[in-house]
């Protein structure tokens, strides 16, 4: 009796010559054509092979659920065109509890993991941008047409990697670029030194001697010195030359940030002249100290060859005169004779001495002859 009240709800018909449908409580629930299209819940079923239409467009009810022997949810496509795997209550049009595996591409406006991973064994290309919260590890290639975005870092295995095509341009937005390892400096374990820092007019390496021995480079160190790139060119006398040369005192010190305490030679910015020195005069010009030293250096070689060209006339002269006075001929000296008449002969080894004249303003009658000691 109860199967016959059920076929009584459900009715069999042919809504034409080639096609047999199902109805109950008065609907048409299925319908197969003459060429095997199947239709639920919807008379035209002419382009597909199975075609099921839901009885409403929103997330109220579900168009297809398939569920395994223990009730667990497959498969699930609702009424609002939502899909999930593994959830009878897909919130995103493609919703996947667990884990999925595809061989070719999958493209997608946006991509997000609901604090799980992202594992890709591919390639990931965008053209938009991607917005990671958490880590993000790769052991293949990232490759973005538009920017990547990260709050926590981007790693790859115990390396990290930044690599930019040819020809392509870097752009890292910071004020600081920070670099390092959990063992910097030994067993001191310092943070990440700040390798580059941008102030504005000014870019700092090594700023604060955060690497207390400083940056050691290996090749050519060169300047832009092109007259392009300068302008109100004049020469630099040696007089401001040598006012600079003569304040700049060289000093022995230690830095605060090294533990060695290595010694170091150098300058004290605050004691130096204005030429040489930074606006804030918290840094030394070494660019600057070499055009000092560089002018003083010719000055002083201009000063070298002058007085080389004169010490060259005075040897030459003292050659000549040397030369001149062995030619001269030598002299018999003279023997010496007495021009007075009767003067007694001297004997060897006696001293004569003359006898006082009289002077022409003293007294006739002063008596001139000297006393007998």
């Amino acid at each position: 009796m109860a199967e016959f009240e059920k076929l009584l709800k459900t009715v069999f018909y042919y809504p034409d010559a080639n096609s047999i449908a199902m109805a109950t409580k008065g609907k048409e629930r299925l319908r197969i054509d003459g060429d095997g299209h199947f239709g639920f819940g919807t008379r035209q079923n002419n382009q597909e092979t199975v075609r099921i239409q839901g009885e409403t467009s929103d997330a109220s009810k579900l168009a297809l659920l398939i569920n395994n022997a223990a009730q667990n949810s497959l498969l699930a496509v609702r009424n609002d065109g939502n899909v999930g795997i593994g959830t009878s209550t897909p919130t995103y049009r493609l919703e996947v509890n667990g884990s999925f595996h595809a061989s070719g591409e999958i493209t997608a406006n946006t991509i997000r993991t609901a604090g799980g991973s992202l594992g890709l064994h591919g390639e990931l290309t965008t053209n938009g941008n991607i917005t990671v919260n958490g880590n993000i590890a790769a052991n293949g290639n990232i490759s973005a047409g538009g920017n990547i975005a990260a709050n926590g870092s981007l790693n790859y295995g115990q390396l990290v990697k930044l690599e930019v095509a040819d020809n392509f341009t870097a752009t890292i937005r910071a004020a600081d670029l920070l670099l390092g390892h959990s063992s910097r400096r030994g067993s001191i374990g310092l943070p990440p030194g700040r390798a580059l820092v941008d102030l504005t007019r000014e870019l700092h390496l090594n700023y604060a001697a955060d690497w207390p021995d400083g940056i050691r480079y290996y090749g050519a160190l060169l300047s832009a010195c092109t007259r392009d790139l300068k302008e109100n060119i004049e020469e630099f006398s040696s007089k401001e030359a040598a006012a600079i040369l003569e304040n700049l005192n060289p000093v022995k010190f230690n830095l605060k940030a090294d533990d060695r305490k290595a010694p170091h030679l150098g300058f004290i910015a605050e004691d130096s002249p204005d030429l040489v020195t930074s606006t804030d005069r918290k840094a030394v010009n070494h660019d600057h100290i070499i055009a000092v030293l560089t002018k003083m250096v010719k000055e002083q070689g201009k000063a070298i060859v002058s007085l080389t060209e004169s010490v060259t006339l005075l040897e030459t002269a003292f050659r000549k005169f040397v030369e001149d006075a062995a030619q001269q001929p030598t002299s018999r000296p003279r023997q010496a004779t007495s021009s007075r008449k009767g003067s007694k002969p001297t004997t060897p080894g006696k001293t004569v001495r003359a006898k006082p004249k009289r002077s022409a303003t003293s007294p006739k009658d002063l008596s001139t002859r000297r006393r007998k000691p």
